[in-house]
């Protein structure tokens, strides 16, 4: 059955030794993959959507600051209320990005068969995975969109020829070292539009002959939630990428356990070391603050590391 819902005939083929490559493209797996991404899509349009608008409205009102002066208190109050829409829609975006987490989280322990840990959440509600994936089936272009979800685990010849404690350690690094990447890149990008944001509100002062006082009582006030929020989500990727450097440091000595372990006890040594840091990874996805999807399709496979083949 494809992911549409349509029946075809698959043809059988051997197993890989880990069963990875297999089980991340069965239906049921593809549709959890269809459905966070779906949630983290809605998370970052609502993220930048905002900070889109409140840039606009920055601006718009920085013109109204110089031809109403005399409106000046009212077009601050309107700004305040801007400031303070913030608040109410965070936690919003928050609930989603981690639901999509806890759908990532079952996509991963289905497909590397670790146990789901009970004391992170409860798994997600199948009704709230079954109506993001009706949502995802909206997009234009289906096939393309599906076959994104495939293969998702690919980059290391491992995860098709090591055995289940190996490869899946393979999984977790992919997991880490493309993120770190792209968030270094997206951090650099959001600080220099506000360095430009910035220097085009000054160069508008300049040319209106603004005042110190008209300056920082009108456009810098009216800066301040969307630089509050670019230097928060910067200081958040910053914090997650040291984060990420220690886990992938921690991951990379795990491999080099799993590689000396005997091949009789390697599943079980393995098992609990693993699924601490699947829980730490489940960690940073609930905390996340998501890269945009053209810059995390663009880049998805430009950040990862030279592919272990040992």
């Amino acid at each position: 059955m494809d992911t549409t819902g349509n029946s075809s005939p698959t043809p059988v083929q051997a197993m890989t030794p880990s069963g990875i490559s297999e089980r991340q493209n069965e239906l049921k797996n593809l549709r959890l993959l269809a459905a966070q991404r779906q949630l983290y899509t809605e998370v970052k349009h609502q993220t930048y959507l905002w900070y889109a608008s409140a840039t606009i409205i920055a601006l718009l009102v920085t013109g109204a600051l110089n031809a109403f002066s005399r409106y000046a208190a009212l077009i601050t109050l309107f700004a305040a209320i801007v400031a303070m829409g913030e608040i109410f829609l965070l936690p919003v975006i928050k609930r989603r990005c981690t639901l999509a987490a806890g759908i990532q989280e079952l996509f991963d322990c289905e497909v590397l068969q670790l146990p789901w840990n009970r004391a992170l959440a409860q798994p997600p509600d199948s009704h709230e995975i079954d109506w993001a994936v009706e949502r995802f089936k909206r997009r234009k272009n289906q096939t393309k969109e599906w076959d994104r979800l495939r293969n998702w685990y690919c980059y290391s010849p491992l995860i098709k020829t090591a055995a289940l404690p190996q490869a899946r350690l393979e999984c977790q690094q992919e997991n880490l070292y493309w993120d770190a990447g792209q968030r270094r890149l997206w951090r650099g990008l959001l600080l220099g539009g506000l360095v430009i944001l910035l220097v085009i509100l000054l160069i508008i002062g300049v040319k209106a002959h603004w005042s110190v006082t008209q300056y920082f009582s009108g456009p810098l006030l009216l800066i301040i939630p969307i630089a509050f929020g670019v230097l928060k989500t910067s200081v958040d990727h910053h914090r997650v990428m040291r984060r990420l450097d220690y886990l992938s440091s921690v991951l990379e000595q795990l491999r080099e356990d799993a590689q000396k372990a005997p091949m009789v006890t390697k599943e079980d040594a393995m098992l609990i070391p693993t699924r601490e840091m699947q829980t730490e990874i489940f960690h940073h996805r609930c905390d996340d603050n998501p890269v945009p999807d053209n810059v995390y399709w663009r880049l998805r496979h430009k950040f990862l590391p030279s592919p272990v083949t040992h």
